[in-house]
């Protein structure tokens, strides 16, 4: 579903921790993954989740095809990497 930030800045992503995180990082990537955003999440328990972002830089997005990651970083300093997920920009 395309996203649309002239209404509203927050964006929603759901995500699944196998383990407790200490941090996450969610990075926002362009089409041809250039990082344009990064924001840290509050720490987090394993399970499910769905996090609202409060994310004004959006705004001055393009409309366009853009990818979300996340970075867990557990106590112990492990880290692990989510799969690249697709948010569209559509004004």
């Amino acid at each position: 579903m395309p996203f649309n930030p002239s209404r509203d800045t927050r964006l929603v992503v759901d995500f699944a921790l196998t383990q407790d995180a200490k941090k996450l990082t969610f990075t926002l990537y362009t089409a041809g993954y250039r990082r344009v955003l990064e924001k840290e999440i509050p720490a987090a328990m394993a399970g499910n989740h769905r996090q609202a972002l409060e994310l004004p830089e959006l705004k001055t997005l393009s409309n366009g095809a853009y990818y979300w990651v996340l970075v867990a970083e557990s106590g112990k300093g492990e880290r692990a990497v989510g799969r690249a997920n697709t948010v569209i920009i559509l004004r």
